[in-house]
């Protein structure tokens, strides 16, 4: 059965929508399938989400579909909740206040630009001037500014791969190779390796021709870790490419290479006691410490207790040799799922590199 087939099955879509409302009801402790405009909501999505993405797993693709409905339901439920009974009255409320707004004498002219009204502003526009406004929308004084663009360690695709070295898709991240300007800074936690003996790294991209070293600017610093701003000890900037994939390498000083792999392949998952156990080929020292946060990447289970679990980011709450240690809220039965093939990354240590953010 191809993918396709796979993913448009009722059966798919049934278990599919099961497991959204679960988990939303346990989340939010709202039954969303009561409505079935849900499920026709989940069903218009699916047909997007597979058309704009390269899948290849059934388990990525409905991972994607399921952050997508939750998403939208939150949205729906959560972050903009419907009260009955209130729409008409409330939505002519603000069409009233809205008026008066338009309908107030006029001030002198330099205070009715400082305060003037969106809809103001869209009456007393012409047709050149609303034309205007989506061409400059980087401008400022004609001058064009390029998008801030923010490349996220956690967004990587290669698996045999580091927090230090890593290959983004920016296809995928609806980025434009060319929009890649300027290097502007690099927000990266500081960790006990050599990398950060000094306050000096060395980035390279070698699809863009890119070899700058960044200097240590500025540390934050919580509970759990510390975190440093490094920028460009001279100006980056970077020749237009037209490039789909690019390659981030992070090294110290000397251009010495992290060689260490950072996500982890689970090979048993034990639930126990209200804590689920991972299992995993090799636990590199300093690559997971208590209290971080790991995600499940390849989530490619049909077993719904299971799936509630780790369909969230797990706190470590302790390490023993290749075992890593989560506490979990909920009632679930004690059970061991063996011949286990997902992978696991820690979100707590990944880096964030900035383009194009002038200071």
């Amino acid at each position: 059965m191809s993918l396709f087939e796979q993913f448009f099955s009722d059966v798919n879509k049934n278990f599919m929508f099961d497991m959204i409302g679960k988990i939303f009801q346990k989340d939010h402790n709202i039954d969303i399938k009561q409505d079935q405009n849900n499920y026709k909501l989940m069903d218009d999505a699916m047909k997007s989400i597979f058309e704009n993405n390269n899948f290849e797993d059934i388990s990525d693709i409905n991972e994607a579909l399921l952050k997508t409905i939750l998403g939208e339901l939150k949205s729906k439920y959560i972050d903009s909740p419907v009260e009955k009974g209130g729409d008409f009255d409330k939505s002519l409320e603000k069409l009233m206040q809205d008026r008066n707004n338009i309908t107030q004498p006029s001030t002198p002219k330099q205070d009715t630009e400082i305060k003037s009204t969106p809809i103001q502003q869209l009456l007393t526009m012409n047709e050149n001037n609303v034309e205007e406004i989506h061409v400059n929308d980087n401008k400022d004084d004609g001058i064009y500014h390029p998008p801030i663009i923010k490349l996220n360690s956690n967004k990587r695709i290669n698996i045999q791969s580091s927090r230090y070295n890593y290959i983004i898709d920016l296809k995928k991240e609806g980025i434009v190779s060319q929009d890649l300007v300027e290097i502007s800074k690099l927000i990266i936690p500081i960790e006990s390796n050599y990398l950060f003996n000094l306050p000096l790294l060395l980035l390279t991209i070698k699809e863009l021709d890119v070899s700058v070293y960044l200097q240590q600017e500025e540390l934050i610093t919580n509970k759990n870790n510390t975190v440093g701003i490094y920028k460009p000890i001279e100006t980056c900037h970077v020749e237009p490419k037209n490039k789909d994939r690019i390659t981030i390498d992070i090294r110290d000083m000397t251009g010495e290479k992290y060689k260490h792999n950072d996500i982890l392949k689970i090979n048993i998952i034990e639930m126990k006691d209200n804590v689920i156990i991972f299992t995993c080929s090799n636990v590199t020292k300093n690559n997971y410490k208590i209290n971080d946060m790991l995600k499940v990447l390849n989530i490619n289970t049909f077993e719904m207790e299971l799936l509630e679990i780790i369909s969230n980011p797990l706190k470590v709450s302790a390490i023993k040799n290749n075992m890593i240690f989560c506490s979990f809220e909920g009632d679930k039965k004690n059970k061991i799922y063996n011949n286990i093939d997902m992978k696991i990354i820690n979100m707590s240590n990944q880096n964030l590199l900035i383009f194009n953010q002038y200071s």
